[in-house]
């Protein structure tokens, strides 16, 4: 991730995190418990002539910084922009994958300060499928499912299929379980279905003070 020919610093942490930094102020920071990492450069990303055409080139500008990773996070894939990130994600089965701590995630956020990559360092390399069959709900369902439970439809902006990462305490770490769902999102984030039932109920609790 570093330019070429910079000292790279170690930090030591007693908790055991992790962080990395050069003389042109890049770092690297990773999260022992979430195996979150965290790229900053803090070179200028837009030029001056772009100012007025923002987007232009963004996503040349973010592949640049994805393209470092090379194969360490396996294989993703463009998923959204949203304002100054640019979203990558690891797909299945033709499906983008959700999880908690960027697993199976890419973002990188710009501006004229800095650029930032957020990832995790657990990501799946060779996916296997399964025989096993899940049912998911048609569209049309988890629409009367959201109306039923009140959910104000003014902060949903999209609707996908994804596999969620369970996090299953017991299970060898070398395999990861996934599961399909519906995901929505809500108010600029994607959440589960239940997530956003839930959302909506503690709304409406706090509207009705």
């Amino acid at each position: 991730m570093f330019d070429p020919g910079q000292d790279v610093i170690p930090s030591d942490d007693a908790s055991k995190n992790l962080y990395f930094s050069t003389s042109n102020g890049q770092s690297l920071a990773i999260e022992n418990q979430t195996g979150v990492i965290k790229f900053e450069d803090p070179k200028e990303t837009v030029a001056d002539d772009k100012i007025d055409k923002p987007t232009e080139g963004v996503y040349d500008r973010t592949f640049h910084y994805l393209n470092k990773l090379g194969k360490v996070i396996g294989t993703v894939h463009y998923f959204e922009t949203n304002d100054t990130q640019v979203v990558y994600r690891q797909y299945v089965e033709g499906y983008p994958i959700f999880s908690d701590f960027d697993r199976g995630r890419v973002i990188i956020t710009e501006n004229t300060q800095h650029t930032v990559m957020q990832m995790n360092q657990n990501a799946i390399q060779v996916p296997i499928p399964l025989d096993e069959e899940v049912d998911v709900p048609k569209p049309s369902e988890v629409i009367e499912q959201l109306q039923l439970a009140g959910v104000n439809f003014e902060w949903i902006s999209g609707m996908q299929i994804g596999y969620t990462w369970l996090n299953e305490q017991a299970q060898d770490k070398q395999i990861v379980n996934l599961t399909p769902e519906w995901y929505i999102k809500y108010k600029g984030a994607w959440e589960t279905v239940e997530t956003v039932i839930q959302l909506g109920e503690k709304e409406e609790i706090i509207n009705g003070f």
